[in-house]
């Protein structure tokens, strides 16, 4: 029996957000932490909180665990009491078009080892022929990985982006 596929669903504000400060560093990679919640499939993204390291470079970032956990903090501080909103996973960039590395499935199984929950992986891969940023994705639970689908919720008529 095959798997299916974990669904990651990025809101449209929360994909600008992550473009935009890709954008700014097209250079170097960045990345952070994902807010959201889980669903049956999968993952609901509703912010990329990006949580710079100024030693990053082409090919590497190191997301600050202490710089995280202050960044989470606060966003999830100012959400509403009962909020079904927290932690769902990790995000970074490549400045190249290249798929999700060996290094990036490793980090997620370690990150995941101490989780029953879901938690997601995605990587925003820069196609400098188009200059688009394509998200890539990955879900991990009990250290083990496995395939996502990433979609880019459409926004509804007359909801603000």
């Amino acid at each position: 029996m095959r798997r299916r596929a974990c669904q990651i669903v990025v809101e449209p504000s929360a994909w600008a957000t992550a473009t935009t400060a890709a954008a700014q560093h097209p250079e170097r990679e960045t990345g952070g932490i994902l807010v959201g919640w889980r669903h049956s499939a999968g993952v609901c993204v509703s912010a990329f909180i990006e949580v710079p390291d100024r030693r990053s470079t082409r090919s590497s970032y190191l997301r600050r665990h202490a710089a995280a956990t202050r960044r989470l903090q606060d966003t999830l501080g100012a959400l509403p009491e009962g909020s079904p909103e927290g932690y769902v996973g990790e995000w970074h960039t490549h400045p190249a078009p290249q798929w999700l590395s060996r290094t990036d499935r490793s980090h997620l199984k370690q990150i995941s080892r101490k989780r029953q929950a879901r938690i997601a992986l995605i990587v925003l891969a820069h196609d400098p022929a188009t200059g688009v940023w394509e998200p890539q994705g990955v879900c991990g639970r009990s250290g083990r990985t496995h395939p996502a689908v990433v979609e880019i919720r459409r926004p509804q008529p007359g909801e603000r982006q």
